[in-house]
């Protein structure tokens, strides 16, 4: 913590940022679904709002509730109009009611999947359909 100083009066707690990783304001359509493997089911959509290396925030049309693992599609739009889709393992930390509910999820460590949408790598070798394990490729 640190305190302000800047007058004769009481110092005043100021709180210190915890977050240590960049955010990145994104808007994007998001899915989230049931986590695990197999067929997954549609929990609610969204838009993302920021994201960062360890995690990202969205709202959402449907309630979450916090300590629930969910899969985080995210996509991402190309500027040739083809779309890639993140697929994150996530970790519900908190919920807030709203218009829509605003959803704050950290990012497990794992698999990360990435697959094209109609982009012109369709079909061919893109530099975009990478498969991850443990490692986050956003910086």
């Amino acid at each position: 913590m640190r305190t302000d100083s800047s007058n004769n009066a009481a110092s005043v707690p100021m709180s210190k940022e915890r977050r240590q990783r960049a955010r990145f304001k994104i808007d994007c359509p998001v899915t989230v679904l049931t986590p695990g493997r197999g067929k997954k089911r549609l929990i609610g959509c969204g838009s993302l709002y920021d994201i960062s290396e360890k995690g990202a925030r969205f709202f959402l049309d449907g309630s979450l509730e916090a300590g629930h693992r969910v899969s985080l599609e995210v996509d991402f739009r190309h500027p040739d109009g083809g779309v890639t889709t993140i697929r994150f393992r996530s970790l519900v930390l908190r919920v807030l009611p709203g218009e829509s509910y605003e959803v704050a999820v950290s990012f497990l460590k794992g698999e990360s999947y990435v697959r094209g949408k109609g982009s012109r790598w369709k079909g061919e070798a893109s530099p975009w359909n990478l498969v991850t394990k443990g490692n986050y490729w956003i910086n």
